[in-house]
């Protein structure tokens, strides 16, 4: 007496097959159901927002990073180019100017080919900065 009592090996084979298919469908739906369960969840608040903002500047010829929803700062009067940008706990400015002299809060870097804004050649980018995020911004200038 066989196990299967079809005498058609044909579908005995058919069969057989279909036992694997279901058991495998069985053996995934286990998977997937206790696997859900252990998914790791993202908070919103740590993926959704950046933590920095991009400022690129064609006049300047720069781009830095600054902190994320600081704003332009509609009260300054600067020139074409010539901008600062203000948050909640700081701000930035930039510009140009040709005296290398070393000042506080201000980061000074020698332009690699001198550019012009308006009628004058400036060799050299200004970025000032407050205290708090003179390093982190001065260190993400790049000239462009």
């Amino acid at each position: 007496m066989s196990f299967f009592p079809i005498s058609d090996s044909r579908a005995k084979k058919l069969l057989i097959i279909e036992i694997i298919v279901g058991v495998l469908i069985l053996i995934a739906g286990v998977f997937l159901i206790t696997y859900e369960g252990m998914a790791p969840t993202i908070s919103p608040s740590a993926t959704m927002i950046p933590e920095n903002s991009m400022y690129i500047s064609s006049p300047l010829q720069i781009t830095l990073s600054y902190p994320y929803g600081w704003k332009i700062d509609p009260a300054f009067n600067g020139i074409p180019g010539i901008e600062r940008y203000i948050g909640k706990n700081g701000f930035f400015e930039v510009g140009a100017t040709n005296d290398p002299t070393p000042m506080k809060g201000v980061v000074i870097k020698k332009y690699p080919k001198p550019i012009k804004l308006g009628v004058t050649t400036y060799k050299y980018f200004t970025l000032k900065v407050d205290e708090a995020h003179l390093k982190t911004i001065g260190d993400s200038v790049k000239f462009i």
